[in-house]
């Protein structure tokens, strides 16, 4: 059970939409890895039960991973179409990169809560990858 964030040790901090993006990264790497844990370890599950975790057959993948893995693989290939805005997975992991940088310029790591309100727009994409980053 994950602890809820004390109020005396947020700290507010205003930052352009396009920085909103690099402060999740860690907080989600974390928990996705613990929620894996938690899914390979707490149930039985009939098709592991002689297969041993190798690279073929087991791997963490985090939404920043995932993010990497796109932008490596298809980097050319739309990624994310909003109105008129058509864009690749290597530029959206540039943008959400670049949100990342300016969210720990603000001096937000690791542990700080982060709290991010955006209608359905590319910045909130960016958000996601970003802040955990």
């Amino acid at each position: 059970m994950r602890a809820k964030p004390r109020l005396d040790k947020m700290k507010s901090v205003h930052i352009r939409q396009d920085q909103a993006c690099s402060l999740l990264r860690a907080t989600t790497l974390k928990i996705a890895r613990d929620n894996l844990e938690t899914a390979m370890t707490s149930r039985p599950n009939p098709y592991r039960e002689h297969l041993d975790p190798n690279p073929a057959n087991y791997a963490v993948l985090t939404p920043i991973d995932f993010l990497d893995w796109a932008a490596e693989a298809y980097p050319d290939r739309l990624a994310l179409i909003h109105g008129d805005i058509r864009q690749s997975w290597a530029v959206v992991q540039k943008l959400c990169q670049q949100m990342a940088a300016g969210i720990q310029a603000q001096q937000l790591g690791v542990g700080d809560t982060v709290a991010v309100m955006l209608p359905n727009i590319p910045a909130m994409i960016y958000a996601h990858f970003a802040v955990p980053m």
